[in-house]
């Protein structure tokens, strides 16, 4: 008799740790329909995590007015993609009237004086028409005509 009811409480307790394991899993389960929000906050800065790649993901698709991804997305960017004309299908403007690519007129709109990456610049205060700056991956660069024309230090 008392082998009976130890099988019995042994029986009963690989039920109940199969019930538990079953509710447990249920709440770790990834959200159902991947246009909806996640339920998990977003923190920015946070670089790693597992859900990293799917949080950047809804964030870049989804609709700012709905805060879910539209139905069909993806058929209408590809639909969107075929209605863009190909290249080749392009009017070019031409010099004249028989001509390739290599007599393509070409009129320069800017923009000037661009700074790129510049991360200092120093002015010289016994002469302001010397100027050094200093860029990320350019070097160090010099001018003595208050920017007209610039040497590379470095």
């Amino acid at each position: 008799m008392l082998f009976v009811k130890k099988n019995e409480l042994t029986g009963t307790f690989f039920i109940l740790i199969f019930i538990i394991s079953f509710i447990v899993g249920d709440f770790n389960k990834s959200p159902s329909n991947p246009g909806k929000p996640f339920e998990h906050p977003v923190e920015e800065g946070i670089e790693g995590g597992p859900n990293s790649r799917l949080i950047f993901e809804w964030l870049r698709l989804k609709s700012p007015i709905t805060n879910e991804i539209p139905d069909g997305i993806k058929f209408r960017s590809l639909k969107y993609a075929k209605s863009i004309p190909k290249a080749n299908h392009l009017p070019i403007r031409m010099k004249g009237a028989q001509s390739n690519q290599s007599n393509l007129e070409w009129t320069l709109r800017g923009p000037y004086n661009v700074g790129g990456r510049t991360r200092g610049v120093v002015i010289d205060k016994m002469d302001p028409n010397t100027i050094l700056a200093g860029g990320i991956s350019g070097g160090i660069w010099r001018t003595e005509d208050r920017g007209q024309s610039w040497a590379k230090m470095t």
